[in-house]
């Protein structure tokens, strides 16, 4: 009766080798063979790049290849990290992703996000992670846009918030915010900029125009980024 194996092959995700099914199945061969001879595992087998027991001269030549297209410097903690700051600067930041991974130089965080990019549909939860990043990516160039129509609408209201013209759609003015309250949120987003909510709430409770406006002194932050982006929307159709 055949002994049952016990151990399958480990191949870090973060190591991002290419081809690492291939790999696996060599790994897995090379434990199969050390099993079936009740022979005990080298110590540190997975991270062994060098050893050929179990492997014909061909397949010993093609597990020292796909190893040297990994990265085996790279630990979990850097890739998660890589992952989080790719997701929150985007893809092309290079050079912000690796400010925070102190431990790694930028051309090695370079060449890492070369590699990821070119076998991102080879790791688990890929697809998730290209997602994630897409999403922060759109929501950035959104804010882009959004900081260029405001600070246009405002240079044309020669300073005063008073004097900025909104052109709402035809029955489409949410007329819960008066027009001096959304020519104030126009305003003081621009002078604040535009995401910085904690400033913008702040403006608008020591604001002595706004001493009595209880309802937009009451507003909360998902209050106000809610209309300020609909005042957004409106200038983007303006413009």
């Amino acid at each position: 009766m055949q002994k049952e194996k016990t151990k399958t092959a480990r191949i870090p995700i973060y190591h991002l080798y290419k081809n690492r099914e291939r790999l696996l199945e060599l790994k897995q061969k090379q434990i199969n063979y050390y099993q079936d001879n009740n022979i005990k595992l080298p110590e540190k087998f997975d991270e062994e790049v060098h050893l050929t027991e179990g492997l014909s001269e061909e397949e010993a030549k093609e597990l020292q290849e796909l190893f040297n297209t990994g990265f085996q410097n790279w630990d979990k903690k850097e890739y998660e990290t890589f992952v989080s700051l790719t997701e929150e600067y985007g893809r092309n930041e290079v050079e912000k992703i690796a400010e925070g991974i102190p431990t790694k130089t930028l051309e090695e965080v370079k060449t890492y996000s070369n590699a990821f990019w070119e076998r991102i549909n080879e790791i688990p939860d890929g697809q998730k992670i290209v997602r994630n990043i897409e999403r922060k990516e759109r929501q950035e160039k959104q804010k882009e846009l959004s900081i260029k129509l405001l600070n246009h609408k405002c240079e044309t209201s020669n300073g005063e918030y008073e004097d900025i013209k909104i052109l709402y759609p035809n029955n489409n003015r949410q007329s819960e915010y008066s027009l001096e309250e959304d020519q104030f949120l126009i305003y003081i987003t621009n002078k604040c900029g535009y995401g910085n909510w904690d400033d913008i709430i702040r403006e608008i409770r020591i604001n002595e125009d706004l001493m009595f406006n209880y309802y937009l002194k009451s507003r909360n932050k998902i209050e106000i980024q809610k209309r300020v982006d609909y005042l957004v929307k409106v200038l983007e159709k303006e413009f």
